[in-house]
């Protein structure tokens, strides 16, 4: 009998301790001010433009940054400084809210957002939680419709991003930017010979002496920003949602006269991998000099600031 008592202790004393987070009062969207923005989960309605933003995932926060925007919470802020290179650093200020699909709710909270932003992939089973704390602006940069760009639909979410802070011009300013920088690359690699040349991107990495391989597809964002300098995608395979597939290193030794650049960290496992080196000096496209790697912290799946990061990096390798 005395089991239950113990179980039912042991219950109050956790709920004494979850974080209490009062409801939030719901914003009229028909006051003077209000800013309505349609998302995958809803609707965010805000009194006003966001001013005090927290972001769940990367892609917002550099996005947030290219809008001259600090946010005041960021998930895993240690992972994104590693991951994302951009021209414009978070300040010192910006509080880490936990996991990207794990945020702490207590310290969101104590932040007191006008405004929260997460993707559907992660934010699907706690997106009431987050709402409650403050209108929350669930994006999906994964969509599962073959015919839905991702380069479209960043492009779409970061001007979203730009009416919920009240900062519209300054988002087409930047997309412009991007476009100008693609057109300037596409030109000089034409220029340089090599327009419609084959190209690979891929992220390697190792665990365990094991090497992981992820290679980009067509409906991938990066893939597609990549052929927009006139270099054509050599992996085609189907569709895959996240936009590129997982290989072993047998695909390597498939791969004919391309280029392939790659992410890969400069302390991974790989780079002092014996077998791996070997397979890997034996390559035609490395002994080509085709082989480039662009930086493990080159994002293949952030906003318009990576965006630009990749297309300086592979316009650079290209042409060298």
């Amino acid at each position: 009998m005395r089991k239950p008592m113990i179980v039912l202790m042991l219950a109050a004393l956790l709920a004494a301790c979850a974080p209490v987070i009062v409801p939030r009062e719901p914003v009229d969207p028909n006051a003077a001010g209000a800013i309505t923005i349609p998302h995958t989960m809803g609707e965010a309605v805000l009194p006003g433009p966001a001013l005090r933003v927290v972001a769940l995932e990367w892609t917002y926060v550099e996005n947030l940054l290219a809008l001259g925007i600090q946010p005041v919470g960021v998930a895993d802020i240690d992972g994104f400084n590693t991951w994302v290179n951009v021209p414009a650093e978070l300040g010192p200020e910006v509080v880490d809210v936990g996991m990207r699909s794990e945020p702490d709710f207590e310290t969101l909270a104590a932040l007191q957002p006008d405004l929260i932003i997460d993707t559907q992939i992660t934010a699907t089973e706690y997106y009431t939680q987050l709402d409650a704390i403050a209108p929350t602006l669930i994006l999906n940069p994964y969509p599962s419709d073959p015919a839905i760009s991702t380069f479209q639909e960043m492009q779409d979410s970061f001007r979203l991003l730009g009416v919920a802070t009240g900062r519209s011009e300054q988002a087409e300013q930047v997309l412009a930017e991007l476009d100008a920088k693609i057109a300037e690359g596409r030109a000089a690699i034409t220029a340089s010979g090599h327009a419609g040349d084959g190209f690979v991107l891929a992220q390697m990495s190792s665990w365990l002496n094991t090497a992981y391989l992820r290679f980009f597809i067509d409906n991938g964002m990066a893939t597609n920003i990549v052929e927009q300098l006139g270099i054509e995608n050599a992996w085609q395979t189907d569709f895959a949602q996240y936009g590129f597939m997982e290989v072993g290193t047998e695909a390597l030794t498939e791969l004919g006269d391309v280029y392939f650049f790659y992410v890969m960290q400069d302390d991974d496992g790989l780079n002092n991998s014996g077998s791996f080196q070997k397979l890997w000096q034996s390559l035609p496209f490395v002994q080509a000099g085709k082989a480039h790697g662009i930086g493990g912290d080159t994002w293949l799946f952030g906003g318009p600031l990576s965006a630009g990061v990749l297309v300086e990096r592979v316009v650079d390798a290209v042409t060298e």
